[in-house]
C-alpha cells in the first residue's frame, strides 16, 4: 500500500501499514526510506483484534483519521474490516475500499481465487451500507477517476 502525505503542513502525520507477512526485503527499504519518521508497521492480520486494537490506539493521537482497505478481497474479510475500521475513520474523512472493480468481472475471470463477482469488496460495501447510515458512497471522486481500482469504494463519514 502506497499514501502520500502531505509534510508541508504541521499538523501531526502518520501512515500505517498492516501486513500479514510483511517481508523482510520490503521492510529493509522501507526503513530507508526519506518518509520513514511518517511510516509505521505492523506485522499481522488486519481482523486480529490484537492488531485492530494497536491501530485504534495509535489513531488517538491523530485529529483526523483515514482508513484505506487492500487485503484480502473476499466479502467476509472486507467486511470485518469495515466494521472493525469505520470506527476510526474521522467525520468527513474517508474508508476506501480498494478491487471493487471485481465486482464488474465476470464470473470465474479469477479461477485461481476465493473471491469472484458474488464474492468480493463491493458485495461486503452493499452489506455494510444496510446496517451504517454513518457513511456513503461518494461518487464525485470516481466521476473525477479516469480509472480506478476502488469505484463506488470511496466511503465518507457523515
Amino acid at each position: 500500500m502506497l499514501a502520500i502525505l502531505n509534510i508541508n503542513k504541521k499538523e501531526k502525520r502518520k501512515v500505517i501499514g498492516i501486513d500479514i507477512d510483511l517481508k523482510k526485503h520490503n521492510k529493509d527499504i522501507l526503513d530507508k526510506h526519506f518518509m520513514k519518521k511518517y511510516i509505521s508497521f505492523i506485522n499481522g492480520s488486519s481482523t486480529d483484534i490484537k492488531v485492530f486494537n494497536k491501530i485504534k490506539k495509535i489513531s488517538k493521537n491523530y485529529e483526523k483519521t483515514l482508513v484505506i482497505l487492500d487485503s484480502n478481497h473476499t466479502h467476509e474479510h472486507v467486511l470485518k474490516e469495515l466494521n472493525l475500521y469505520s470506527q476510526l475513520v474521522s467525520k468527513n474523512s474517508y474508508c476506501i475500499v480498494f478491487d471493487t472493480i471485481i465486482n464488474e468481472m465476470p464470473y470465474n475471470y479469477y479461477p485461481d481465487r476465493n473471491w469472484d463477482k458474488s464474492n468480493n469488496p463491493m458485495t461486503a460495501i452493499k452489506e455494510f451500507l444496510k446496517s451504517n447510515k454513518n457513511f456513503k458512497i461518494d461518487k464525485e471522486i470516481d466521476h473525477k477517476l479516469m480509472i480506478s481500482m476502488a469505484k463506488n469504494g470511496f466511503l465518507k463519514k457523515k
